[in-house]
């Protein structure tokens, strides 16, 4: 295998388990990530780019061809469970139910689950999920930006994925 931290992990950057552990370890929630050349990948990539955060909230952008908006997150916390927005990496994003309707879930979460891309305004909406908007504002006056327009962006992001799976880029 060749891992993701670099050639100074492993010997040059590879490391090997028989296919008994491997499947063990997959088994046991294991995570494997293969990385597919741009060029060979039929996934859309769509890339989050976190551009300010403080203790309360991140705020973004996402873009992918054609379409970009705003991002809300919760602050970076070690990726605690429900208080923290999920690591910078890749995911794999696809379309699963969410609530009473469909959403975009990430997938190989880091030791998480149930991280979604929706619909919501303030940073207590979520408990580690991405809403999209178009611009922000303070609406309930806690001097904490708040996304605006949400539900009609969501809407727009997924008509343009079209329930299709893709590559999220989070940096």
């Amino acid at each position: 295998f060749f891992n993701s931290w670099g050639d100074t992990w492993g010997v040059q950057g590879k490391f090997s388990k028989s296919g008994v552990v491997f499947a063990l370890l997959f088994k046991q929630n294991g995570d494997v990530i293969v990385l597919i050349p741009k060029s060979v990948s039929t996934m859309p990539i769509v890339t989050l780019t976190r551009q300010q955060a403080d203790s309360t909230e991140s705020l973004g952008r996402l873009d992918t061809d054609g379409f970009s908006c705003l991002t809300l997150e919760l602050p970076d916390l070690n990726n605690q469970k429900n208080i923290s927005r999920i690591p910078t990496g890749t995911y794999t994003c696809l379309w699963k139910p969410f609530r009473l309707t469909h959403h975009y879930e990430l997938q190989n979460g880091q030791g998480r689950t149930g991280i979604f891309i929706h619909s919501g305004n303030y940073w207590f909406d979520v408990k580690g999920c991405i809403l999209l908007g178009d611009s922000y504002a303070d609406i309930n006056k806690d001097n904490h930006a708040d996304i605006l327009n949400s539900s009609k962006t969501v809407k727009s992001f997924e008509q343009k994925m079209g329930g299709k799976p893709f590559t999220l880029v989070i940096q």
